[in-house]
Parts: C-alpha cells; sequence; structure tokens
C-alpha cells in the first residue's frame, strides 16, 4: 500500500494564514491546523497499524481475504471456456490438460498481475525450468526474458502435487492485499479466472488417476445413506455431487458446497454443512483437509 501522509501532512501544517488576516482569523486557522493534524496523525496511525498486519498478520486472514475477492467474481465465462476446450478435447489426456493448465498461468502473468513482487534472484531465476515448461507452452510462444522473471515470482506462491498446480492461498492473498490499490479489475478477473481453471483442470484430472475409486464411491450405499439428509434426501443429487468430487482438490470441493448452498442444493439447515459433511467426506477419504480448513471455506 502506498502511504503518502507525510507529504499530506507537510503541506497541509506548512499552511500560513493569508496576508492581512486579523487576529480572529489567525485564531480560526490556527484551529483549523490542530484539527488538521489530529486528523493526519490518526491516518498515520491507522496506515502504521495496516502495515503491521501485513507483516505480522495470521495467514488465515490473507485466506480469508483472498476468498472474500473471489466470491465476487462471476464464474459463468470460465465454465464456458472450459466447455469449449472440451468440446475440442472431447477424450483430454493428461498431456493436454498440462499444457492448458501451462498456458493458463502464462496468459495471467502476461497479465502483469506479479509485477510489483520483489525482483527474484539469480538463484530463484536458475531454477525455473525453461526447456521443461517449452514442452507444455505453443511453439509460437516468446519465452521473453521479463516472462522468465514472472515465473520465478510465481514460484513463490506454489506448489506442486504431483502433475496439479496448487495456489499458496494465504500468500497469494497476502500479494493481493498488499497491493489491491494498484491492480486493475482487469488483473484481479485473470487472477480468479486462472484459480476457477485451475479446479476445472484439476477435476478432469483426477478422472485420468487410476487410484481414484469412482465407481466405488458412487456406488457406495452408505456413503450415499449419510449424504441423504444433506441433500434434502435426493439421491440422484448425491450421487451427482459425489461424481463431480472424486479426484478434486479440496478448494474445489468447498466452492461446489458453497454454490450448492447458494443454489438450495445441499441443506442450510443448522451445521449440517459445516460438521457434519465434513465429517462424513473426511472419513470417505474425500476430503484430506482438517475441520477448521473446511470451516473457514464452506459459508
Amino acid at each position: 500500500m502506498n502511504n503518502n501522509t507525510d507529504e499530506v501532512g507537510e503541506s497541509l501544517q506548512g499552511a500560513a494564514p493569508a496576508a492581512g488576516c486579523g487576529a480572529g482569523s489567525t485564531k480560526l486557522m490556527q484551529e483549523l491546523n490542530e484539527r488538521m493534524t489530529m486528523a493526519i496523525n490518526l491516518v498515520r496511525n491507522v496506515m502504521n497499524q495496516v502495515d503491521v498486519v501485513l507483516k505480522y498478520g495470521n495467514p488465515e486472514w490473507f485466506e480469508q481475504f483472498y476468498n472474500s475477492l473471489k466470491q465476487t467474481y462471476d464464474v459463468a465465462g470460465v465454465e464456458q471456456r472450459f466447455d469449449k476446450w472440451l468440446c475440442e478435447n472431447d477424450t483430454p489426456t493428461m498431456l493436454k490438460l498440462r499444457e492448458l493448465q501451462a498456458l493458463e498461468v502464462a496468459r495471467m502473468l502476461q497479465a502483469g498481475v506479479l509485477s510489483m513482487a520483489p525482483i527474484p534472484s539469480q538463484q530463484e531465476i536458475s531454477e525455473v525450468k525453461v526447456d521443461y515448461l517449452k514442452q507444455f507452452l505453443p511453439c509460437n510462444f516468446v519465452m521473453t526474458p521479463a516472462f522468465i522473471v514472472d515465473c520465478a515470482r510465481w514460484r513463490r506462491f506454489i506448489r506442486w502435487d504431483g502433475p496439479l498446480l496448487i495456489i499458496d492461498y494465504p500468500k497469494y492473498g497476502k500479494y493481493l492485499c498488499s497491493h489491491l490499490d494498484n491492480l486493475t479489475k482487469a488483473q484481479l478477473d485473470t487472477v480468479f479466472e486462472l484459480d476457477m481453471m485451475l479446479m476445472r483442470i484439476h477435476r478432469e484430472m483426477g478422472k485420468l488417476r487410476p487410484e481414484e475409486p469412482e465407481e466405488q464411491v458412487a456406488q457406495s450405499g452408505s456413503l450415499v445413506g449419510k449424504l441423504m439428509p444433506i441433500f434434502y434426501n435426493d439421491e440422484a443429487e448425491v450421487k451427482c455431487f459425489l461424481k463431480e468430487i472424486v479426484g478434486a482438490q479440496p478448494s474445489y470441493i468447498t466452492d461446489l458446497v458453497n454454490r450448492w448452498v447458494k443454489e438450495k442444493r445441499i441443506s442450510d439447515y443448522g451445521v449440517s454443512r459445516k460438521g457434519q459433511l465434513w465429517q462424513v467426506l473426511s472419513e470417505a477419504g474425500l476430503y484430506n483437509k482438517s475441520r477448521q480448513n473446511w470451516n473457514r471455506r464452506v459459508y
């Protein structure tokens, strides 16, 4: 965040009464200067508190901040774009999905979202596997030095789970919070469009991973029975939900729950979606994060 209060304070406090003003006007100007000084000091204190939060804030706060921003993003355009890609690639392979994943990240980086992140060191630049990355990008993609620098920056905000690119939401949220006033709406749209695309990509990747027992889960009568009350006793909806989440990332599952609650497909009664749903999915091995993580992401 930019802090220009010192410059404002000096300009205001340096204001002198106009020539020829009487004693009453001079007193009035002194009172105004005192009030201005108090207001400026208040702004400085607030800015100092903001700096403390950005420096020492709980990582969970920044993840919540990120999620609150994401809730304002309209996913319809992303869903349409991904569905169009699926139509053009009716039998997507893991390689095709990884190529799409790399292209979506490149698109976000080219939008300049990370331009305010610290310049990476030579060591960080050397850790960018340029030749490996080229395999997943179009043959006409230009790998400029500036793009490689942004790749090094991006590595600070992610980790890998096999072929899945996982965003570190606390770190990413802190970056966005620190530079929100410098990011354009188009850049923010790119941030959340990438997030939504990754969720869809990862779900498709999960379907290709043989270790995910999709048929066993879908046909599990006991699991369906446990979930029925949470889904208004609609068995078809339960099976549809299970098919959606098999192999999906935890963030995709919680986003789906939020959307289905809003659409009245999952019960909003009491705490069913908070505790009961987490427990059932956790015991079935479908959601591997803590209940605390679940409650932070499910509204």
